[in-house]
């Protein structure tokens, strides 16, 4: 395992349509994880307008994607016009999701299922991991389906979080 700090007080925008930022996404198959990382102060722009036309089904463009990951903190970034989820936490643990800003995510509908249209997405299927996230005091705006879904979570708080304009829930957890 290793340790990270992601910090900047630039932008990131989408130059291409494999999203911005993912981390921990081999895990599953490397069995090599990472722990203690944090991201803050920093923008994540999906660029969505320049992709509208895109048709690959194999390209996951989320603004942020943490598989695997134990021990993670993601606070005050703003993320902005992706494509599908935001912010996609899959499998990962002790994570705290605080103080950030989405708006407009998830409305490239081409293919993909509607749990992937989010602003704040936490869900995991591997037995253990998905556990102790705390989600709170984040603004979610403009959302194709939910503000903040859930699903296969143990022992998560989500509080004081606000959403608006959403197509389904401002929260879902299942």
């Amino acid at each position: 395992s290793w340790n990270a700090i992601i910090k900047a007080c630039a932008s990131f925008t989408a130059a291409s349509n494999r999203g911005l930022l993912a981390f921990g996404y081999s895990a599953a198959t490397t069995g090599v994880a990472i722990s203690n990382l944090t991201i803050r102060d920093l923008t994540l722009d999906g660029n969505d307008t320049n992709f509208t036309a895109l048709t690959n089904l194999n390209v996951n463009p989320h603004g942020l994607r943490i598989d695997f990951v134990d021990s993670y903190s993601v606070m005050r970034v703003k993320a902005q016009n992706v494509l599908i989820t935001a912010m996609l936490f899959k499998d990962s643990r002790k994570g705290t999701v605080t103080n950030n800003i989405i708006e407009t995510a998830g409305f490239w509908t081409n293919g993909h299922g509607t749990e992937e249209l989010n602003g704040i997405s936490v869900y995991g299927a591997t037995s253990g991991w998905n556990r102790e996230t705390v989600v709170a005091n984040n603004v979610i705006r403009n959302m194709k389906d939910e503000g903040i879904s859930g699903s296969g979570v143990l022992e998560t708080t989500v509080a004081n979080n606000i959403a608006s304009e959403f197509s389904n829930f401002a929260i879902e957890i299942t």
